[in-house]
């Protein structure tokens, strides 16, 4: 299937003979990235007129928002002190059909004030395992600065920013937030 990373490689070998490429993270799949970072380490000159270049290659589907020279110690992953997941989701009061391919439909009333409650339980450093995939030997240790509720026309987005995100953490802990919201598990059942 194709990636973002697969096409973003298959433009930059059209364009660059020698580089080496580092993201910031990857996304879960069905995620749509937003203001991801990467970084090209190249001894060609990156100039406005490339960038326009792997702009137009990438199609309609990929955008270059902006380019900024990095020092060579810089690293899209490593070097980020904090990332950010806004995950968008639709009770059952109203639909909205064209947002169904960007947007979680769930089958219930969203209450705001009870998922509020919930988010602000996973802010501060705490062990995710129990909301992740984790690899042998991975600190299942993040710290989140942020996790928020906000609603909007019949739209409720959760907002989470933490140091880093385990794979399919975010995804997990949306899903303990909507079975709060639906009584199917109690504050004493979810354990961090």
């Amino acid at each position: 299937r194709p990636t973002v990373q697969g096409k973003i490689e298959e433009v930059l070998d059209l364009l660059i003979k020698d580089y080496e490429l580092n993201y910031s993270g990857r996304t879960d799949a069905g995620v749509h990235a937003k203001e991801q970072v990467l970084n090209i380490l190249t001894d060609i000159k990156i100039t406005e007129k490339l960038i326009s270049s792997i702009d137009k290659l990438l199609g309609n589907s990929i955008s270059v928002n902006s380019f900024n020279p990095v020092s060579n110690d810089f690293h899209a992953r490593f070097s980020a002190k904090q990332r950010t997941y806004v995950y968008s989701t639709m009770d059952n009061q109203k639909k909205l059909p064209y947002l169904l391919n960007s947007t979680h439909q769930h089958d219930s009333s969203l209450d705001f004030e009870k998922l509020n409650e919930i988010s602000q339980l996973f802010l501060g450093k705490n062990d995710f395992s129990s909301f992740a995939k984790v690899e042998k030997n991975k600190n299942p240790e993040r710290e989140i600065f942020k996790s928020v509720w906000k609603t909007n026309c019949s739209i409720f987005t959760y907002t989470i920013t933490g140091n880093s995100f385990l794979r399919n953490m975010v995804r997990n802990l949306v899903g303990v937030q909507l079975a709060f919201n639906d009584n199917k598990l109690t504050l004493k059942e979810i354990k961090l």
